[in-house]
């Protein structure tokens, strides 16, 4: 047998590909922070230079004094000490005061600018500072660096975010699999469990015995209550069979054995009246043997709920009802009884109509064998709620009340009656009714009688 990926297999590959495209997520994530707050410290570290080149200017009045060349280079290279590609200039409103004169910003009217420029080839982060003194004179300091350093530093805090993103990803999987496998024992114990069950064989039968529940998580504990219920169910089913197997059996060998005595004996009997009365007993008896495998295979169809749900279609329980009704009245045992039919209401169930006429023809032939001559039986279709009702009441010798609660036992019989009989009669209706969600009741009339009540829930159109 083909078999899907385990689910093992299935979970590592979902949760990797989820730990994949998180870390992805979140390493991009890290990557524009960092980015963002490399970019801020560079901007940063502009401004503090503008400012120092800003200081390198002393305040006169009128003017700035501009330091001597010795002094700028010592202070330009504390300033900009490290740092590639960078230009600067200061300016007043007549022009260069110190600088690089090829660089040039246009003046702003902002106290502070950033922005972005190019010197000399090269695309740079520039940044423009405007000072003015207490009596209106304004220089501006223009700061410029090329992205060099910038590009640089990024790629390495790519590249460590990567690195670091890799890592992570490589340690969360590892860990989910440990996880997974850890988990994922109790399935595979409870798996080693249903193994180690005996196998069916042509020897022996299959063990139902419920398995073992070890210390379970709840998912796989309800799992294995659910197998066990199973198992259970089956094991019930299985005892069903072989005792209805073991009945059947035991009903069908008196009436066999029965038909090859009355066969040998027409074989034997040479007078023909005796034989004539052989053949019609050996008639009685392929009728009644007939009449058994009938019932047993009504029996094995009531139990067949996928059958009967599709083939249940809308049924008028009163018109079966006077359809089984004119087929009772021509049969030779109604001949001596009162029949009557009683059609209250027309309510509509869903079922199978061979089924439901079997219960009534059943019910009717058990009224017909057991009451006296002349007694009146009566069927009656009425409606009750949300209820569909089916009467059918002699006034006969009754049940028992202690038999009351067996009749719809397979193969029981009422202790005293000399009626042949199998047995199936009442069993094949209590299935059937059940099968249609119906429900049965059977009590004794006053003075005397029974009284058979079918409930079946109306077909909602």
């Amino acid at each position: 047998m083909a078999y899907r990926a385990s689910l093992r297999q299935q979970l590592l590959t979902y949760m990797s590909l989820l730990m994949l495209a998180f870390t992805l997520a979140a390493g991009l994530m890290i990557f524009r922070e960092a980015l963002k707050y490399s970019n801020q410290a560079y901007d940063q570290w502009l401004l503090d230079s503008a400012n120092s080149l800003a200081q390198l200017m002393q305040p006169q009045p009128g003017y700035f004094s501009v330091p001597s060349p010795a002094e700028q280079h010592r202070l330009l290279n504390v300033t900009f000490a490290g740092a590639k590609h960078v230009a600067f200039r200061i300016d007043d409103a007549q022009g260069l005061l110190m600088g690089d004169p090829d660089f040039v910003l246009p003046k702003r009217d902002k106290p502070l600018w950033y922005g972005e420029t190019h010197y000399r080839g090269h695309a740079m982060r520039a940044i423009q500072l405007r000072r003015q003194d207490q009596r209106g004179y304004t220089i501006w300091i223009s700061l410029a660096e090329d992205h060099f350093a910038r590009q640089e530093r990024n790629q390495q805090l790519l590249m460590t975010t990567g690195l670091l993103s890799i890592i992570s990803m490589l340690v969360t999987v590892l860990l989910v699999r440990y996880s997974l496998n850890y988990s994922l024992r109790p399935l595979a114990r409870l798996t080693e469990l249903l193994q180690a069950a005996p196998r069916a064989s042509p020897e022996r039968a299959p063990s139902l015995q419920p398995i073992a529940l070890p210390d379970l998580p709840r998912e796989l504990a309800v799992l294995a209550e659910a197998i066990n219920l199973l198992l259970s169910q089956l094991q019930t089913l299985l005892q069903r069979q072989q005792q209805f197997v073991a009945n059947a059996a035991h009903q069908m060998q008196t009436p066999v054995a029965a038909l090859k005595m009355e066969l040998e004996l027409v074989l034997r009997e040479q007078r023909p009246e005796y034989r004539e009365q052989a053949a019609v007993q050996l008639q009685d008896g392929m009728n009644r043997l007939s009449r058994l495998l009938h019932q047993l295979l009504i029996l094995s169809r009531a139990e067949d709920t996928t059958l009967f749900q599709e083939q249940a279609v809308p049924v008028d329980l009163a018109t079966l009802a006077e359809q089984v009704m004119q087929l009772t009245i021509r049969r030779p045992a109604a001949q001596n009884h009162d029949l009557g039919l009683e059609v209250e209401a027309r309510p509509v169930i869903l079922g199978q109509p061979s089924l439901l006429e079997e219960v009534l023809s059943n019910l009717l032939d058990n009224a017909l064998k057991y009451t006296p001559a002349d007694g009146e039986i009566t069927l009656r279709v009425s409606q009750t709620g949300q209820f569909a009702r089916i009467e059918v009441e002699d006034n006969g010798p009754g049940v028992p009340n202690e038999a009351l609660s067996q009749l719809g036992r397979r193969f029981y019989r009422v202790p005293g009656l000399t009626q042949t009989g199998s047995g199936l009669g009442m069993a094949i209706v209590q299935d059937i009714v059940h099968l249609h969600q119906g429900q049965l009741h059977i009590r004794n009339r006053e003075p005397q009688g029974l009284l058979i009540e079918l409930l079946f829930p109306l077909h909602q159109s």
